[in-house]
């Protein structure tokens, strides 16, 4: 029987593509099976680690939850990959640029130890860069002012990222939450930017507090107390409570501070953000001075 070779070349064709489309699927399949394998040892640990009450068995799981991490977020299909971890924050920039990882260790005499990853997609080589975040936070003096790199990190739980531009720079401005001790805790505001080679850096001065420029805000408060602080896209501002001793001869002892149920906020401007006190969070349209 005569077959038109034309026709014997069609079927060939189609035949590679269909062969090598289910060798891309297998191989996808395979990836995320392996990304879905380590998640469950992550899972494991962080179950684990959350249940443990020595502090030296504590660390022993978190080395394994860093190494197990690094493996993970090397795999360029981890940065689309959805994890569904407990005991963990994982955040993308707006602008689908980085992720950043991060956890704590709450420890027996009532402090905390932060890790983390941030996972930064490099377009020019197409490729994720990991840098792990080490917690220098004891370390560092004056960090309102200070700038810092992706070692001698400022811990903190992050669970707010605003992207702002200034020219052609981008600003990542972080919220975020410090359990400190047993006394007192924090939130924060800092800011992540990186340089052209996809570098981390943390603080910058940005935040104009009474006509002075600040690189980071921390603000600390009693720990029987809660404090508000998250991006308000109707006012356009970072809304957070005002913090006041409980009595005025406590000024300066962080540990009585509390919300006097008024408002401060920061408002981005030419570059910057600029703190204006006792906003009206019910009137998004009032003008700001």
């Amino acid at each position: 029987m005569y077959i038109n070779k034309y026709k014997i070349k069609i079927i060939l064709s189609f035949s590679l593509i269909f062969f090598v489309g289910e060798l891309f699927s297998q191989n996808v399949r395979n990836d995320i099976s392996n990304l879905k394998l380590q998640e469950d040892t992550l899972r494991i640990y962080f179950d684990s680690l959350a249940k443990q009450s020595d502090d030296s068995v504590k660390f022993q799981l978190n080395n394994q939850i860093l190494e197990t991490f690094k493996r993970v977020l090397f795999d360029n299909k981890s940065f689309d990959y959805i994890f569904t971890l407990s005991h963990i924050g994982i955040l993308k920039s707006p602008d689908n640029i980085f992720r950043i990882y991060n956890w704590n260790i709450a420890l027996n005499d009532g402090t905390y130890k932060y890790y983390g990853f941030i996972q930064y997609f490099y377009k020019k080589e197409k490729k994720n860069i990991i840098y792990e975040l080490f917690d220098k936070s004891d370390e560092i003096k004056n960090p309102q002012t200070a700038q810092l790199t992706n070692l001698n990190w400022f811990g903190a739980l992050y669970y707010e990222i605003i992207l702002k531009k200034s020219g052609k720079h981008q600003y990542y401005t972080l919220l975020g939450w410090d359990g400190n001790n047993d006394f007192s805790k924090k939130k924060l505001i800092d800011v992540l930017y990186f340089t052209n080679k996809g570098k981390p850096y943390f603080g910058k001065n940005i935040f104009i507090i009474n006509k002075k420029k600040k690189t980071r805000i921390i603000f600390e408060y009693s720990y029987l107390s809660t404090m508000t602080l998250r991006y308000n896209d109707n006012l356009k501002m970072i809304v957070f409570d005002h913090l006041e001793p409980s009595k005025p001869s406590l000024k300066g002892q962080y540990q009585y501070y509390g919300t006097d149920f008024s408002y401060d906020g920061l408002y981005y401007k030419k570059g910057k953000w600029i703190m204006q006190q006792h906003i009206d969070v019910r009137n998004p349209k009032k003008k700001k001075k």
